[in-house]
């Protein structure tokens, strides 16, 4: 393990990244395999996956439109029907197998940190908890959308405050999903702006992916992924005994 793993000291956000960096060296390629396969299968942020709707019919377009051109269009995005159907299975696949993928990808990423035997296997290995993991995932979006309705700084605060709730799920598996949300939340206290700086620490990287259309981010999601671990495992062995005045508001 490294240093973070013992040292009380405060890290700084490019130390952060450099020991992300620092846990993938030598196992880019395995990290950028799980990550895709991790996010196909909806175990990478908190999306429930692909939702498309293509039922049109031409007859009713050409009453509100009446063109050739219209016609044509409708008829030509009926062709790929096929594709959409696809796309709203998988979502739907990605709203049940979610939770236990996001699981294993949390412990995938621990085992990276920890200098540990990082397999792909380890994707795979939360299915023994599939109800628990279901749930997490499941009362974890449902409560970021309902903040996020109200207003998004609210949102993007309580995703701060459960992102934790996974890796301690995978470190205790045995736990409710409830437990784990309670359990982000105090480890949360106090570190919530920590964690949001550290994450807006990859805008760059962000808009360059966006600048390749997305292809860059095959690389920079499991560096990202890899740093929130190191955050975590630093924060875990670092807890103070005496608890935190927050620096947000505590109520989400």
């Amino acid at each position: 393990m490294d240093n973070y793993n013992h040292s009380s000291a405060p890290m700084t956000y490019s130390e952060y990244r450099a020991a992300g960096r620092s846990a993938l060296a030598g196992r880019w390629g395995l990290a950028v395999g799980v990550m895709v396969v991790a996010a196909l299968l909806g175990g990478v942020g908190e999306g429930l996956g692909f939702s498309f709707n293509l039922d049109i019919d031409a007859d009713d377009v050409h009453y509100v439109f009446n063109s050739d051109f219209i016609d044509q269009l409708v008829l030509f995005l009926q062709r790929f029907r096929p594709l959409f159907i696809f796309m709203e299975l998988l979502g739907l696949v990605q709203l049940i197998i979610g939770g236990p993928i996001m699981i294993g990808y949390d412990r995938f990423n621990l085992h990276l940190v920890d200098r540990q035997e990082a397999k792909f296997e380890d994707l795979f290995s939360a299915f023994d908890i599939f109800g628990e993991a279901f749930w997490l995932r499941l009362r974890m979006l449902l409560q970021i959308i309902g903040w996020t309705l109200l207003l998004i700084v609210p949102g993007i605060i309580a995703a701060l405050r459960y992102s934790m709730a996974g890796y301690i799920m995978s470190e205790n598996p045995g736990i409710s999903a409830g437990e784990a949300i309670e359990r982000s939340k105090a480890m949360m206290d106090g570190h919530k702006k920590e964690l949001f700086l550290l994450e807006l620490s990859f805008i760059g990287w962000i808009v360059l992916s966006a600048l390749t259309l997305g292809i860059l981010s095959l690389w920079v999601t499991p560096y990202m992924q890899a740093t929130t671990a190191v955050f975590y495992r630093k924060l875990a062995g670092a807890q103070a005994s005496e608890p935190q005045q927050d620096d947000w508001t505590s109520n989400y």
